[in-house]
């Protein structure tokens, strides 16, 4: 009586864990078509194996209640031990592609194949009991090694969890079989035995969901790495088009959203023109005119704060807009400048006049800006005259 209701318990223990284990593969194979991951083929495939094994041995645990079902029962448990073990094989593989990324890393086959044909050779002619103990221990070593494996090289979250999954499954059936070991000498088990698909449900439930959690922690982390890729690039992208190329100063793009961020303080605008440029062009050369412009925009850089609007406003022009400073602060600094670059460029004499305009919240803008303009042509006609 006792031995018929441990068969029903295992039979009904085998039948829950089923249930179980489909939706988990049908989780799989969505997810394989979903997150385009190879290891997600893998984990599918695996778990087609494992429903396999557990249909092989719920039909040989029938065989047990139902006498019709014997007919090649015998097969079909060495058929569930050759299911269970490719299973843990399979999961070691994952292991490998998961941490490589090799999209197309070789299963190797040949060796798989002898392999499985060798053990299902040595266990037609093993008892029910002693199959188990062999699957329970090289399933459980498997795991064991995978999970040792994901701690030692991959060590970011998403391996960890993985890691957990497999250790604690590989615990699981390494318990079975350091149970089974006493049938060796004592021909018995404990009564639960019977029940363990309770807890291998458990576990590979568990293990199941590990991978997705992973999985999802490293598309989340892949995708954090393309957005910063996307700003990255998106940033050299925006230096191209705010940045003057020949200068490194900001350019009249972003002139405006400049100007709507600092126009509530106070500070001075200035205009700079280069004199003469268009007889330097036609005497010397577009490089040397580049030459000379390139030379006064890095004095200008040097002069002046980094966080100031500098911007080279076209041609031979440039535009300063200087947050707290005075215009007699300014008019020394490019003096001092004007000195510095005259003989800056050989066989040049360069030259520049300048217009400053102060401004505050009070004032507008545009006025103040035509107001630098205005003093800096003053400044140019002034020099002519002289």
């Amino acid at each position: 009586m006792s031995m018929d209701i441990n068969a029903i318990l295992s039979s009904w223990s085998i039948f829950i864990q089923i249930l179980i284990e489909i939706p988990l593969f049908l989780l799989f194979l969505i997810a394989t078509f979903t997150t385009k991951k190879r290891v997600m083929l893998i984990w599918t495939i695996a778990w087609s194996f494992n429903l396999l094994a557990l249909s092989s041995v719920y039909y040989v645990a029938r065989a047990i209640l139902i006498p019709e079902y014997s007919y090649l029962s015998e097969i079909t448990y060495s058929t569930y031990a050759i299911f269970k073990i490719t299973f843990a094989i399979l999961l070691l593989f994952s292991a490998y592609q998961y941490i490589t990324k090799e999209r197309y890393l070789k299963f190797p086959f040949k060796y798989y194949i002898a392999f499985i044909i060798l053990l299902f050779a040595l266990f037609l002619n093993t008892k029910a009991v002693e199959i188990q103990f062999w699957v329970y221990l090289m399933v459980s070593l498997s795991l064991f090694w995978s999970g040792f494996f994901m701690l030692k090289n991959k060590k970011s979250s998403d391996g960890k969890i993985i890691a957990a999954g497999f250790l604690i499954n590989g615990t699981v059936f390494f318990h079975h079989a350091i149970i089974l070991v006493q049938w060796f000498y004592l021909h018995q088990t404990p009564a639960y035995m019977s029940r363990i698909s309770f807890y291998d449900s458990i576990s590979e439930f568990i293990l199941a969901l590990g991978f997705i959690l992973a999985v999802t922690v490293d598309t989340v982390r892949e995708l954090q790495g393309s957005n910063k890729k996307l700003m990255e690039k998106q940033e050299i992208l925006r230096g191209l088009v705010d940045y003057d190329p020949l200068t490194g100063l900001r350019n009249r793009r972003i002139l405006r959203e400049f100007i709507d961020r600092i126009k509530k303080g106070k500070g001075v605008v200035v205009f700079i023109d280069i004199d003469n440029f268009k007889k330097i062009n036609d005497n010397f050369g577009h490089m040397v005119g580049d030459k000379c412009i390139m030379e006064i925009a890095r004095e200008i850089k040097n002069d002046f704060r980094s966080e100031d609007g500098l911007f080279r406003y076209g041609g031979d022009e440039f535009l300063l807009i200087l947050s707290n400073m005075t215009v007699d602060e300014v008019s020394v600094r490019l003096n001092r400048l004007k000195s510095r670059v005259k003989n800056s460029v050989k066989g040049v004499y360069l030259s520049f006049s300048f217009g400053i305009s102060e401004f505050d919240k009070n004032l507008d803008f545009k006025e103040v800006l035509n107001m630098a303009d205005k003093k800096m042509y003053q400044a140019k006609k002034d020099e002519k005259q002289e």
